[in-house]
């Protein structure tokens, strides 16, 4: 679970810096991790985030009245005109986001797409995710759907097992959709989707019975595979197949996200942010307190803390 993040206004005339550790790897990574904090501007307050694959963009997440987007390190404030949080960026600065009472795309020009219903269904939409090319993944009333970059008619993806309903995790840059349902008693079913719609349930380990998806990039799916209610749970990388293809020991409660090179990040039991590489490498990701992103060139996305005041939001580069 992610530490409570509590980030309080800062000045936006503080230029962001960057600061060079060296990187607490095992031996044989050669990797030093330069950190770059991400200016806020004033009045901004900053809970949580999100990013495009490729790391460029990056979306505040908090419920409210605004929110910040920064292109690289440079920050803009959006303000909205209803309470609105968001849930995705795309590689064009495309955000995802939710109202109280409907779902909409905005672009980084400034244009509000909102996103339909299903025909016939009843209920709201919620989106979840958003991928590069501005496809959106969630749902409208009880139907898990995508809403396909440049249309706002939402595709109903096909129901595995006859199971209704189900929170969508995630979609990645070729369409992949990864969700879940609960069975009763806590525990949960997963499904990754293909673009074509065929769906495959996520395994669990021998002697479990629950699974919580977490993140898909490239075809690879990180979770937990969980005894029943699915606590404490083990941390896995499952294949575009469904199966089981390696454990992710050191990651707990529960992996964050994973690249398409195989990395993942999360937290560890006295170790705030790692990384496990595909190789089974484990970093030591310092200068970080807590990360919500990885990119597919590796780089991090998270928060620092000075030891007094606001949490800091802050980039973690991998340099060879």
């Amino acid at each position: 679970m992610k530490l409570s993040k509590v980030v309080h206004s800062a000045c936006a005339a503080a230029l962001a810096f960057a600061v060079v550790v060296p990187g607490a790897a095992q031996a044989g990574t050669g990797c030093t991790w330069v950190t770059t904090d991400l200016p806020l501007p004033d009045g901004a307050d900053v809970y949580g985030f999100h990013a495009s694959s490729d790391g460029v963009w990056v979306a505040s997440d908090n419920w409210g009245m605004q929110t910040v987007v920064w292109q690289g390190n440079q920050p803009r404030l959006w303000r909205f005109r209803e309470q609105t949080i968001v849930m995705g960026v795309s590689a064009t600065g495309t955000l995802a986001a939710n109202t109280d009472v409907l779902s909409f795309r905005l672009s980084a020009a400034g244009v509000r797409e909102v996103l339909q219903p299903l025909p016939g269904t009843t209920g709201r939409t919620w989106v979840t995710s958003i991928n590069a090319a501005g496809d959106v993944a969630g749902s409208s009333g009880s139907t898990i759907v995508v809403w396909p970059a440049g249309s706002s008619t939402p595709r109903a993806l096909p129901n595995p097992d006859n199971r209704r309903g189900g929170t969508v995790r995630g979609i990645d840059d070729e369409g992949r959709v990864i969700a879940q349902t609960m069975i009763g008693g806590g525990d949960y079913v997963g499904y990754l989707w293909d673009r074509d719609g065929n769906a495959v349930r996520l395994e669990t380990l021998p002697g479990h019975n629950s699974v919580t998806a977490v993140s898909v990039r490239g075809g690879r799916v990180v979770g937990t595979s969980g005894p029943p209610s699915n606590f404490p749970g083990t941390a896995v990388e499952w294949g575009a197949d469904g199966r089981i293809v390696r454990e992710l020991g050191p990651l707990f409660p529960h992996p964050l996200e994973i690249n398409t090179s195989g990395d993942v990040t999360g937290g560890a039991p006295d170790r705030p942010v790692v990384v496990v590489r595909a190789n089974g490498e484990i970093e030591d990701v310092p200068g970080l307190l807590d990360v919500d992103h990885i990119a597919e060139d590796g780089g991090l996305i998270g928060y620092h803390w000075p030891g007094s005041g606001p949490l800091i939001p802050r980039r973690a580069t991998c340099r060879a």
